[in-house]
């Protein structure tokens, strides 16, 4: 579904990829796993049209990223940013309506009211907040600042679900979050992957994080890939001395956690 064929993103102050060669696997959740700089960010933004390739090719759905209409792509690829990007003077109901009043059509998408909202969008985005387990009677008329940081990427995956994407993108969507709240919605990625069979690309620095929601990770550094596959094999068998280094922090981190918590 999406092939990166020696694909390269370069910016003048430096940075971006360079000749990634990847196929992300259909309907599996695939995590970009790296430090700040390594590129996997940009990867994923090429993905979505958010950046456009300096070199090489980017198939998605077999096409090139080049040759699709901008609005077609993002019908089908949704996109959860790391701090959710929600209107702060938008309702919850509001916010995940609104790629259906831009990408389906309306002729005003400013939504002034959530009682005015045509009643199948309004039924979608009410089903989509409880397929991210929140009550929309309780937080549809709620704003931004009244809901927590978890609530906050809940919302931001619930308006991604609405247009129904193949693809679903979350760049860092939980670095921010307390470790009990981002346990929580890495559960909740896997549940709605389960029940919706999409293909996910996770940008993350936390190789946890990988293993907690991925079936298969691509290991960048400094704009390169790494080395790519399932988690299990990477994990047996690392081929890089980067990758052997950041499996070794992760478990000096699970065991200093460990201790903390008076675990054996």
């Amino acid at each position: 579904m999406i092939r990166y064929q020696t694909v390269s993103k370069t910016f003048p102050t430096g940075g971006g990829v360079r000749d990634l060669t990847l196929e992300i696997p259909t309907g599996k959740i695939t995590a970009l796993v790296g430090p700040s700089g390594s590129g996997k960010s940009t990867a994923l933004k090429l993905v979505n049209g958010l950046l456009a390739p300096s070199d090489g090719t980017l198939c998605i759905q077999g096409i090139p990223q080049k040759e699709w209409n901008p609005i077609e792509l993002r019908r089908s690829v949704g996109y959860v940013p790391q701090n959710g990007a929600l209107f702060p003077h938008m309702t919850v109901l509001e916010n995940v309506t609104l790629p259906q009043e831009i990408l389906l059509g309306a002729s005003n998408p400013r939504i002034s009211q959530a009682k005015n909202l045509p009643e199948k969008r309004f039924r979608r985005a009410t089903h989509a907040l409880k397929q991210v387990e929140l009550d929309s009677t309780e937080f549809g008329n709620r704003y931004p600042h009244q809901l927590s940081g978890g609530q906050k990427q809940r919302v931001a995956v619930a308006r991604t679900l609405v247009t129904d994407p193949k693809i679903i993108l979350l760049d860092e969507p939980f670095s921010a979050l307390d470790p009990l709240t981002r346990k929580r919605m890495q559960i909740l990625l896997t549940k709605l992957h389960k029940e919706l069979g999409f293909t996910s690309i996770v940008v993350t620095h936390d190789v946890a994080e990988a293993f907690a929601v991925a079936d298969y990770a691509a290991v960048m550094d400094r704009g390169r890939l790494v080395e790519s596959g399932d988690l299990q094999s990477l994990a047996n068998n690392p081929q890089s001395a980067y990758l052997q280094e950041l499996l070794a922090h992760t478990q000096q981190q699970s065991q200093h956690l460990q201790t903390e918590l008076g675990e054996p």
